[in-house]
């Protein structure tokens, strides 16, 4: 309704520089990824058999002290079929568990006094599936608290127009 308004409240992320941390993150070679039991790499793809006798990792040094920093970290996993897998970066900073085929996104917070720069994809023993398109990027994390209204703006089209952004 022309004149209605909404506040919205929450936190966005913002690429720092924009620079990919991760090489090779298509796997078109079987290069830069330290690979533990149960992981290969081969047609463009990263894949894990689950055989691995316990949690198993494909790992990158991602030359960056993590240190309390936000990542945006991206995956597809494609032929899935069992178990479960997750990024994280450094030493705690664990990202969420994931069990079906996907594009992902998720936010992951390095512990504060991470200076850990590696980036793992970590299976479980039980984890059956391929990888691809891994890509992380520094993140800033902003307050993204707007004041919106219903503007008209043609004889039958709407649109929500920012009139404040929040600084409470």
């Amino acid at each position: 309704k022309v004149g209605t308004m909404r506040y919205r409240t929450g936190t966005e992320y913002v690429e720092v520089d924009g620079v990919e941390l991760v090489t090779n993150g298509d796997f078109a070679t079987d290069t830069v990824w330290a690979k533990g039991t149960g992981w290969t790499i081969g047609s463009g793809v990263a894949s894990c058999s689950g055989v691995q006798t316990g949690y198993s990792s494909m790992t990158q040094d991602i030359g960056t002290s993590a240190n309390n920093k936000y990542y945006r970290v991206k995956f597809t996993i494609s032929n899935y079929s069992a178990g479960l897998a997750r990024p994280w970066i450094g030493g705690n900073n664990v990202g969420s568990n994931v069990s079906a085929d996907g594009d992902y996104v998720q936010i992951i917070q390095a512990a504060s006094a991470s200076t850990n720069g590696t980036f793992y994809i970590e299976g479980n023993p039980t984890f059956t599936a391929s990888v691809d398109d891994v890509s992380v990027i520094e993140v800033t994390s902003e307050d993204a608290s707007y004041a919106d209204m219903c503007m008209q703006t043609g004889s039958s089209t709407y649109e929500w127009v920012n009139i404040v952004r929040n600084t409470y």
